[in-house]
């Protein structure tokens, strides 16, 4: 799992709480942390304190942060002065379990060669904000696993 320095589509930085902390920060250790249900013995999201099928108390276990494009969209139109476009979001089904899907931005390829069913892998982008966690905020990104795309 690789890491970005420069942010190509975030112009929202999140503020960690103690609930998606380990979420938002587990890039500085190269790897995507969800939320994981013992009692359901599946992973869920978005993070939450507590299971959404059995209201149990939630923890957290690492991914393997390889996954397919599930379904995406291409951005064109500029939102925000800072976004260049166009862009790819996705809804990005991990490998770890059938039915978990993230959005997330997908990098390192050109928008055109997105596809459905693409292999990708996170990565994250560092991302600086005015919170007290700004120099240790990562969020997750999705490249394709095998160069120039599928």
């Amino acid at each position: 799992m690789q890491e970005l320095s420069t942010p190509q589509v975030r112009p929202y930085v999140p503020t960690p709480t103690s609930v998606d902390r380990p979420f938002w920060t587990g890039g500085a250790d190269s790897v995507l942390r969800l939320p994981f249900c013992e009692s359901c013995v599946r992973w869920f999201f978005p993070p939450a304190a507590t299971c959404p099928d059995c209201n149990e108390p939630a923890g957290i276990r690492d991914t393997s942060g390889a996954g397919v494009v599930y379904t995406f969209t291409v951005n064109v139109q500029r939102f925000h002065p800072e976004v260049a476009v166009p862009y790819v979001i996705a809804l990005v089904e991990l490998d770890d379990q059938a039915g978990l899907r993230i959005p997330a931005g997908i990098v390192g390829c050109p928008p055109e060669s997105v596809e459905i069913g693409m292999p990708v892998t996170v990565a994250f982008e560092k991302v600086a904000g005015t919170h007290e966690d700004k120099d240790r905020v990562y969020v997750p990104v999705f490249a394709p696993s095998t160069p120039g795309g599928h």
